[in-house]
């Protein structure tokens, strides 16, 4: 009998299993969902990787950006990508709702 996790989406029950989503749950602890390696790849990323690729695209950007890092100035790029970042956060909080 294996020990392992089942995949959800092809339900075989995997010894490396990948965890592809984590659900939170707002009255109690979350679960992870996970998936073998074949099946992993099929799943996108989740709302939270979105946060995080946005937030390091505004840091990326202001950490390079001369005019952001002349006086505290930001430009329209750092303003906009801020902008993804916080929208990206509001939807990761009303998608777990």
């Amino acid at each position: 009998m294996s020990t392992g996790r089942p995949c959800a989406r092809c339900q075989q029950l995997t010894d490396r299993p990948v965890r592809v989503r984590e659900i939170h749950s707002a009255t109690g602890p979350g679960y992870n969902l996970w998936a073998c390696p074949g099946c992993a790849p099929h799943y996108p990323p989740g709302p939270d990787a979105l946060v995080d690729v946005r937030w390091k695209e505004y840091l990326d950007h202001v950490a390079l950006c001369r005019r952001c890092l002349g006086n505290g100035d930001h430009c329209p790029r750092a303003v906009a990508r801020h902008a993804a970042w916080k929208a990206a956060r509001v939807a990761t909080r009303e998608g777990s709702r």
